[in-house]
């Protein structure tokens, strides 16, 4: 059985551990506001909402505020308004999802952004770091795009320009869609919650059995704020690194145009709108500013889930303390 002396020590000599790595390769550690007006815009976020009225700050006065699902927004900021080339920072984020031996609504997030870096370097610097604070496995770590996945664990060729009814098609040929679910109710879903529903079942449930693995080049219609491969638009320069099958952290090659974000933001906002979720307002000061961070990667890792794979935990309750 897991103490709280033992959660209490495990978490402050890891973090001290993940400090001590980005001090030596100079990183800057910074802090952003937990409490922000817009959480995100992608469609399955799902933010906490503060009902309070805080009038006693003048930018929150007579406006909704949430909790923020990462620092993502704020950091951006601050690299666009100081030119800094590598931060990174330790924060504790909000996400209103079903609590699961993964997941719990109230997390810690480390995030870091980097200039100048690619894709394959990005995804480098992670092993790197996952290897300094978890030495338990061989590297290299395995690396395959969505596509070569879909090769390895499925038998067969995914092409990111799929319709819906392709994937629709495919799903019914693996004999992946739950018997619950009706031909229409299917149609109905969105094209990324048909990829999920293959990528879950076909890669990412081989995954676990597999050594440390990152996915890189998702498809287009799930690049977020990461840029698209110049060598091929229909996918996107985005990685996921897996440990057991479970994803540890999200990747990007940083989009900083913000006309093609901000029209990205609109699409999501349309499709939570067919999905009768909450829509957040879109930051246009972090659209603003988008163009100043520059050539940067960054990366988002969920430090409690690399922390049950060191200290083999099966329940994300085992690690945290609140």
């Amino acid at each position: 059985m897991t103490t709280l002396t033992d959660k209490i020590l495990f978490r402050t000599e890891f973090l001290i551990k993940v400090r001590t790595f980005f001090a030596q390769k100079n990183f800057i550690e910074v802090d952003t506001p937990s409490l922000v007006y817009s959480p995100g815009i992608e469609t399955h976020l799902a933010a906490l909402k503060i009902d309070e009225q805080i009038d006693s700050v003048e930018k929150y006065k007579g406006i909704k505020k949430y909790l923020h699902t990462s620092p993502e927004y704020e950091l951006k900021k601050i690299i666009a308004q100081t030119r800094l080339d590598r931060v990174f920072q330790i924060e504790r984020v909000y996400r209103n999802d079903p609590k699961t031996d993964y997941h719990n609504v109230e997390f810690t997030l480390l995030e870091w952004y980097q200039n100048g870096e690619t894709l394959e370097e990005l995804i480098s610097f992670c092993e790197e770091l996952v290897m300094f604070l978890v030495p338990l496995f061989e590297s290299p770590f395995q690396r395959f795009s969505v596509d070569q996945a879909f090769q390895k664990f499925a038998g067969f060729s995914f092409h990111p320009q799929y319709l819906k009814e392709d994937l629709i098609e495919t799903l019914y040929s693996k004999n992946i869609v739950p018997q619950s679910l009706s031909l229409e109710q299917i149609k109905k879903y969105a094209w990324d919650d048909l990829f999920f529903m293959l990528f879950l079942s076909l890669v990412e449930e081989p995954l676990k059995k597999e050594p440390p693995t990152f996915i890189t080049h998702f498809p287009s219609q799930l690049a977020s704020l990461s840029k698209c491969d110049p060598k091929n638009l229909y996918n996107s320069l985005r990685t996921e690194l897996y440990i057991h099958g479970l994803e540890i952290s999200n990747g990007f090659v940083e989009l900083s145009d913000p006309v093609e974000q901000e029209q990205r933001f609109h699409d999501d906002i349309q499709k939570r709108k067919l999905l009768h979720k909450p829509v957040y307002p879109i930051d246009y000061d972090f659209l603003r500013l988008l163009p100043d961070i520059g050539s940067m990667v960054g990366m988002a890792l969920g430090i409690e889930r690399l922390m049950m794979i060191l200290y083999q935990k099966k329940n994300i309750s085992e690690i945290m303390y609140w």
